[in-house]
């Protein structure tokens, strides 16, 4: 057949790293007020939005940890109609190496301090450059290694959170 349109190879497109960073945004904002969004996309936006807008108004750098800070923060001030039964954890490795026995340590100490908790939001960072501090390429021995060390956190998420709590793990 002839058509006038082709098709374009995924792997030759711009990786645009912000679309990941603004569905993150958009997930935390999900974790921390699903009584008031529910599932329109339309009201996340909004709040992302307003946000985003008072991070510029305050001259604050528009980074996702300040994002995720000023919505927590939201969150705590927002009188009643939130439950207390929503949590965010934020774990940054970025700045270390990768130690499994310190990171299940933490990871452990977070979720047994929101035991019980409805929602837990759990944010990890930098993970790919704790395991790799001065990797310049990828490989299939470095995103093995990663794998394995996504499921070690998942597995361990898994065991040390209660039934009742609908965890939202998020790699970034």
């Amino acid at each position: 057949m002839n058509s006038r349109r082709k098709s374009t190879d995924s792997r030759k497109l711009p990786e645009n790293p912000k679309w990941g960073e603004d569905v993150a945004r958009l997930h935390c904002l999900q974790a921390l007020f699903p009584h008031w969004a529910g599932n329109d996309g339309f009201y996340l936006k909004q709040i992302k939005e307003s946000i985003d807008a008072t991070l510029e108004d305050e001259g604050i750098e528009n980074t996702f940890e300040n994002f995720s800070q000023q919505a927590e923060s939201l969150h705590l001030q927002t009188p009643g109609g939130i439950p207390a039964s929503h949590a965010f954890i934020s774990l940054d490795f970025s700045n270390r190496t990768w130690e499994p026995l310190f990171a299940r340590q933490e990871i452990i100490g977070h979720l047994k301090g929101h035991a019980g908790t409805e929602h837990i939001f759990l944010l990890i960072l930098g993970l790919r450059r704790a395991l790799f501090p001065n990797a310049q390429y990828r490989t299939k021995a470095r995103d093995q290694a990663y794998t394995d060390a996504t499921h070690f956190i998942d597995e361990l998420t898994l065991q040390w959170s209660t039934r009742s709590s609908k965890v939202h793990l998020l790699y970034i």
